[in-house]
């Protein structure tokens, strides 16, 4: 932009006969399309004009434009790579799936699919694989989506993403982003060892690729090997800003987002707290013997979240750990700052505004406290209702009444300062009930009612789950 605003004065001596033309010219895009245009003038069928054209207008943001003018090179030739590859990304890109499914059976019947850009043709697996099916939605629901040439009996997608690797094993086997994209294929299907030997080949073919080092980490994180999840991640840190040559070819898309690598690396040392000993920029798997040795982890934790945070990357996970991480610091503002991203999780994982609760009691705001505890009560205590017969043993049983005697203890609490002293001893005595049916006695419960009659400073129950998918620590695996 700037070398463009440095030339700009000379346009109108160099190129334009009349003033009119040259006011049209904002950006070197607009100068690049006027060229372009006055080639057509000279052949209508230029194929490299109307390819340009419609990159422009892509660039700019222009995609109705920018699709007529890669459909008008489909018209010149009917088998026209250039021309399907600008459609088929912009498809892509504008996340049009039927659009994209349509256009990439054309393809395949012309027998063209090989012939697609190696880049693009990952991209498009890249694209299908996350179409797969996630709770209840997938393509044969959101689209309508029946053929066995894309979707599998279970709605994902995977038929269609080996059809388009198969097409780009044929073009170039030895492209490290292939390789890339089985991995997470099996990675979707939860085949970690076959994950593992694609990752080891694209790393045979690039070293210093940033996909491929991620991918390693996170798949020595499934495989719960910290220490060795650590190395490939920062490595995978240290490499992002200097990527191989292939990896700059029009239509590369990273399959990976260094955002997510620093949220790994937080988790490290979130879950692994107590496990693990970062030594001089180093991690070893020696247990963390003391309190602050702990501490200093999750000191850790946090500045890897914060920077994928800075990052603009984003994920229920992340935005929790933090947030808790915040709250264990006693710092309530900036954990509700990142808790108040959450409300879509709350329908899933309602165990989770108790943590939202407990901070607006720590800030003093008694009223919005108790609002979080009463949505949390409402929401459980109706699916305690259905259990006839609690087992102490069981994980799901554990949280739903070990969650509800929380905040009913913390809803007494509120009352308390709300100076609704009546509301206060049920709650504490329904705290109380329910940690008994997990044949448990509630401490905080039962000495805020001993308390209570001298109305003294209520104890407020501290235990917030650990994470979105984790209760306590101790339900690690």
């Amino acid at each position: 932009k700037e070398y463009f605003n440095s030339l700009k004065p000379q346009l109108g001596g160099w190129y334009f006969a009349e003033k009119k033309d040259l006011s049209k010219i904002k950006t070197s895009l607009d100068l690049s399309i006027n060229f372009y245009r006055r080639v057509l003038l000279l052949d209508n069928k230029n194929i490299s004009a109307l390819l340009g054209i419609g990159n422009a207008y892509f660039y700019q943001g222009q995609y109705v434009q920018a699709k007529k003018y890669y459909e008008n090179i489909l018209m010149v030739n009917k088998k026209s790579i250039v021309g399907y590859s600008g459609l088929l990304n912009l498809f892509i890109e504008r996340d049009a799936f039927p659009l994209t499914a349509t256009l990439h059976a054309e393809i395949r019947e012309r027998g063209l699919l090989p012939e697609l850009p190696s880049p693009l043709l990952s991209k498009l697996a890249g694209y299908y694989l996350s179409k797969r099916a996630r709770g209840d939605s997938n393509i044969r629901i959101d689209y309508g989506a029946t053929t066995p040439r894309l979707k599998d009996q279970n709605d994902n997608t995977y038929p269609a993403v080996r059809e388009v690797l198969k097409a780009l094993n044929q073009r170039d086997p030895d492209y490290p982003q292939l390789q890339i994209q089985y991995a997470k294929l099996h990675m979707a299907q939860n085949n970690l060892m076959v994950m593992k030997r694609y990752i080891d080949k694209a790393l045979s073919l690039s070293p210093d690729y940033f996909s491929a080092l991620h991918l390693m980490g996170e798949y020595y994180y499934r495989t719960k090997e910290p220490v060795q999840s650590y190395k490939f991640l920062k490595r995978a840190v240290e490499k992002y800003g200097n990527q191989p040559k292939f990896t700059r070819a029009d239509f590369y898309s990273e399959t990976e987002s260094i955002g997510s690598t620093n949220t790994y690396l937080g988790n490290i040392f979130y879950y692994y707290f107590d496990k693990v000993k970062s030594r001089k920029g180093a991690l070893d798997d020696e247990m963390a013997e003391n309190e602050v040795e702990k501490m200093a982890n999750y000191v850790i934790a946090r500045e890897y979240y914060v920077k994928a945070a800075n990052m603009g990357y984003d994920s229920s996970e992340l935005n929790y750990n933090l947030g808790r991480i915040y709250y264990l610091n006693k710092n309530y503002t900036m954990a509700l700052d990142r808790w108040l991203h959450l409300y879509d999780d709350f329908v899933k994982s309602p165990e989770i505004m108790l943590s939202v609760g407990n901070a607006l009691y720590h800030r003093s705001i008694y009223d919005s406290s108790k609002g979080e505890f009463l949505k949390l009560i409402s929401v459980m205590e109706y699916e305690a209702e259905k259990v006839r017969t609690v087992d102490p043993a069981r994980k799901s049983h554990i949280k739903l009444f070990q969650t509800l005697s929380s905040a009913y203890n913390n809803l007494g609490a509120v009352y308390q300062n709300l100076q609704d002293y009546e509301k206060r001893d049920l709650a504490y005595w329904k705290s109380i009930d329910y940690s008994r049916r997990l044949g448990r006695e509630n401490e905080y419960g039962r000495v805020n009612l001993a308390r209570s009659h001298r109305n003294a400073e209520p104890i407020l129950d501290e235990g917030i789950p650990y994470s979105i998918d984790i209760y306590s620590e101790d339900m690690r695996e």
